[in-house]
Order: C-alpha cells, then structure tokens, then sequence
C-alpha cells in the first residue's frame, strides 16, 4: 500500500507540474494562454503606401464572445469594444489623438504643469506612413508589429510602434502584453524651440458624454500582475458594463535620451484648446510630462502606453471551474513501477523473515 501510494503522488505530481507548464516563460500558463488566443486581422489602406490602419481582435469560443477594434486615420485612433449580451450589445468607444507635442518653462518654479506655460507648441499630426510586419511568438501566437512614422512636423518626428498578439507574451522582465490590448510604443525626437525646456505631450481623448470615465492608478493589467506603476483613463459605455469597458494606460517613468525618469501626468476634462467640440462628446487632454534630458537643445524621449479592453470574454473563460486534465509522464511512471516492485520485494522479505519461526 505505501509503494502504491509512493507510485500515485509520484504520477499525480508530475501530471500536475505538466498541466501547468509555461513553455515560453511569460508567467502565463500554457492552458491559459490556449483557452484565451484571440482571433487578430488587420489591413493597411491603401495597398501602396498605406497611411490608415484597421485591426480587429476577437475572442474564440468564450461564454461571452466580444470584439475589439482599433481604427488608426488621419493622426487618430478610435478603440470600439462590442461585447454580445442576452438583451443586446454593449458598446465602448473613444478616440484619442497627439494633439500637441509643447514645451514647457515652469514659470512659477512650482514644479508642475500648466498648459498656459507652454512656450512653443508643435503640430497637428496629420499625416501618416505605416508600415506593418508579422512573426510567431515562442509558444506559437501570431504577433503583428505596426510602425506608424507621423510628421515630422517643424520640430518633431513621431513614431508609434503597435503591438498585437494573439497570446500572452513576455515583452520586459515587469510586462507581459496581454490579448485584449494594443502597445503604443511612441519615439519622439524634437528639437527644442526654446532651450533648456522640457517636452510635454497633449493627448486628445474623447467620448460620448454618457459614458462614464475613470482615472486612475490601479489599472487592469497592474492589478493582475501583468505589469506596474501606470497610469490610465478608462471608459465604460452602459451600466450593464461594469465587468468591461476600454481604456488607455501609460507608464508612469519613460526613457529621455537613455536614462529612464518619471513621467507625471496632468489629465483636464474638456477640450484641448483650438480643438473642435460637440456637444454629445465628453474631453479630455492628458498631458505627459518628460524629464530633463543631457542636451538642452534636443531630446529623445521613448515611452510605451497601451490601448485596449477589459475583456468580459476573459473572464468568463479564467472564471470557469477547471476541469481534471492528467497528463501521464511515461518515463516517472515506469519509474514508480519499478520504486513500486522494489517496495513490495522488500516487503515480501520482512514479512517472512517476521514469520519465520524462532529456532
């Protein structure tokens, strides 16, 4: 009995340590990262030198199915998230543009922004060149890189790099990008205006003025443990949709001219001046301000947000009970067989030695 019971923990253990393997070491469980894959299609119009992007990322065999698009037109995204209930759809949606890249002289010597100490500010960006590429990752999810160059306008030239995959995937030792979300690494190289100032970025974000916004620290990801110290505005569309919604999130440090900093961020509600309203549409300009770089005269900023979703069809699959998936391993079976009969051999033996009859 005891070498049987050596034999089953043996087996068991191993089927367990299989079932929760993580081939490509991004922290996420191989079973995990199956149920989850999403379906990604994307397409760059026009065919030659394409300037607007579309991608679509669906989720497959969910308890809920739900879809998120991202549009990328004229200098600005659109993020549309649908998501199929029993009484309809629910729909979240926000378009976000780089509405200014300024610079700032802290006049008042208060160490923080305000948008009137702007002393140079440089854009709009309307024109675009995108460039796409795509390649598998280790565990075999499809990846789709997008290199968006913008401008370069008077002083500045934009890049975006987005980020799409249809898995989990490592991508720094505190990042993991996750399905329902698109990385929005921005290059900017500026040449300064006024020397010695510091670089802000104005972002452009709006919505439909019945949705409801929540700013914050603790986003989603960070709360799951697939990244930290961010930043982010989310938006959820109908009150049926308190478990999903879209959103756009940043790091709150960034890399000027090689040597990371922190970022601090100033969100106002209402448009970005010069921007054009409506009345049906809720605004808001978020300000990232850099740190100071070696040279007063330029700088190199690198920074990496995020736009994406809170995916119900995510949760519905984590939610659900797990079923029992043993998985043999063949060559620690045989090796309990054998620990087994090596047990029981020895047992034989004690007990007849036990047995035998005293002389």
């Amino acid at each position: 009995m005891f070498a049987f019971a050596a034999s089953f923990v043996l087996v068991v253990a191993s089927s367990v340590a299989r079932a929760q393997g993580d081939d490509d070491r991004d922290g996420v469980i191989d079973e995990v990262e199956e149920s989850t894959e999403r379906s990604v299609v994307w397409a760059a119009v026009p065919e030659f030198e394409p300037s607007a992007l579309s991608i679509s990322s669906r989720s497959v065999s969910a308890p809920e199915d739900d879809l998120f698009r991202v549009t990328f037109e004229a200098g600005q995204f659109e993020v549309e998230y649908v998501r199929q209930l029993e009484e309809g759809h629910v729909t979240s949606a926000y378009r976000l543009a780089l509405w200014r890249v300024l610079e700032w002289a802290d006049q008042d010597g208060d160490g923080q922004f305000e948008p009137d100490e702007a002393v140079f500010e440089d854009g709009p960006f309307p024109e675009a060149r995108v460039n796409a590429t795509s390649m598998r990752n280790p565990d075999g999810g499809q990846v789709s890189v997008f290199s968006i160059i913008v401008g370069p306008t008077f002083r500045s030239q934009v890049i975006f790099t987005l980020t799409i995959a249809q898995r989990f995937m490592r991508l720094t030792s505190d990042r993991v990008l996750t399905p329902m979300e698109l990385k929005l690494d921005i290059v900017v190289n500026h040449f300064f205006e006024n020397p010695g100032s510091r670089l802000v970025l104005a972002f452009s974000l709006q919505t439909h003025i019945e949705n409801r916004i929540d700013l914050g620290t603790e986003t989603w990801d960070a709360k799951h443990g697939f990244s930290k110290d961010e930043s982010w505005v989310s938006v959820k569309g109908d009150i049926s949709s308190e478990s999903s919604g879209v959103f756009f999130s940043w790091k709150n440090y960034a890399t000027t001219d090689g040597k990371a900093g922190a970022v601090p961020s100033v969100v106002i509600e209402g448009p970005a001046a010069g921007y054009e309203s409506k009345p049906e549409e809720r605004y808001f300009t978020i300000y990232m301000v850099y740190p100071v770089g070696p040279d007063p005269n330029r700088v190199l900023v690198i920074h990496d947000p995020a736009v994406g979703v809170v995916s119900a069809a995510y949760e519905g699959i984590v939610s659900q009970p797990g079923e029992p998936r043993l998985q043999a391993d063949i060559p620690l079976y045989a090796l309990s067989l054998a620990l087994m009969a090596i047990l029981v051999a020895a047992s034989v033996i004690l007990v007849n030695r036990w047995r035998r009859p005293k002389p």
